[in-house]
């Protein structure tokens, strides 16, 4: 039996078609275990109404205490062979417990499909293109058995590496997980963090994973909406990016996996302010977060890679570490890009 995991948050417009994809799978072995974690909307109350209609699905009520929080009730409640995390306003192809279960029965630890973006009405979102994972293992020229419908990778620094740089491991949807690996481990999530929780737990996995497996079709469907919580950037976020991706570079460290390591450290070398500002409409929230992004430990490294490739008074902007001043000149290159 697989044990899906879905916390719910306010999300009563979405979460039926989310819910409904469940029921539409061709595999009908399976648990959902709803997490309303105190939504103020009518969440709650669809939850209930999915338990009295498929005995299938269980909800918990409990104070809001966040989505790792959560989670982390879920998998307490969890009592089946796999878990799957679900976001409750995302959806799934009706096939995919049946693809992502043929590698776990084959012996893999951890199963993986690509992702589609759509929007609301289940239209496709086509304002950019979405990671084809698949094409970018391939042309990194990676071990694998190819097996029918999907490919074996053997866990090794070189593997990790890869599927941190695919991006994999920055979230934990569309996988299926060994329940007894992640008890075997203790393997929760980090409620001290609002975001990056989810690589945090998704490289913790992949670490104590002998498998990987990836299924290349796009058997998740990610709804993308604005304000939601990944895509609502706010104050806080830079903070808690730097702890969550140190903290996985350190774990690949400890293991000995060292590409991997570097891989995350140039995640994080990488990290600039502008597409968080860009979507921010409070002034407030915009000065907090440059003020948190120049008191980052990894500012002087961060700045290697703004001289590398940005201009000369981009650099130095940046270099003088004033929260006021990079403020100012990012408006000013922001209103002149229009």
């Amino acid at each position: 039996m697989v044990s899906f995991v879905l916390p719910v948050y306010n999300v009563a417009e979405f979460l039926p078609a989310c819910l409904d994809s469940l029921l539409a799978q061709t595999v009908s072995d399976w648990e959902a275990i709803l997490i309303d974690d105190g939504s103020c909307d009518p969440s709650g109350a669809i939850c209930d109404g999915y338990v009295r209609r498929d005995g299938r699905f269980i909800a918990i009520h409990q104070k809001n205490s966040g989505a790792s929080a959560a989670r982390n009730a879920g998998l307490c409640n969890a009592r089946g062979e796999y878990v799957a995390f679900l976001d409750a306003d995302d959806r799934l192809a009706p096939d995919f417990l049946e693809k992502l279960l043929r590698p776990m029965e084959a012996g893999a630890d951890l199963a993986c499909c690509e992702y589609r973006r759509i929007l609301s009405d289940g239209s496709a979102y086509v304002d950019g293109a979405d990671d084809h994972i698949g094409e970018y293992l391939l042309d990194a020229d990676l071990p694998c058995a190819a097996e029918q419908g999907w490919e074996r990778y053997a866990s090794s620094d070189r593997i990790l590496a890869a599927f941190w740089e695919a991006g994999i491991l920055n979230s934990i949807w569309g996988k299926l997980y060994r329940r007894s690996v992640i008890e075997a481990n203790a393997l929760r999530f980090d409620t001290t963090l609002r975001f990056a929780e989810d690589m945090r737990f998704a490289t913790a996995y992949a670490l104590r994973a002998a498998d990987l497996a990836l299924v290349d079709q796009p058997l998740y469907l990610y709804l993308w909406r604005e304000g939601s919580l990944t895509t609502a950037p706010r104050p806080g976020m830079l903070a808690d990016r730097y702890r969550g991706l140190t903290a996985i570079s350190e774990a690949f460290a400890l293991e000995g996996h060292l590409a991997a390591a570097r891989s995350v450290r140039d995640t994080l070398d990488f990290l600039t302010p502008e597409p968080f500002l860009e979507r921010m409409d409070s002034r407030s929230h915009r000065k907090a977060l440059l003020k948190e992004y120049c008191a980052l430990p990894n500012y002087s490294r961060m700045m290697q890679t703004v001289r590398a490739t940005r201009s000369r008074l981009t650099a130095t902007v940046y270099a003088l570490r004033s929260p006021l001043l990079l403020r100012w000149y990012l408006y000013w290159v922001q209103k002149r890009r229009g």
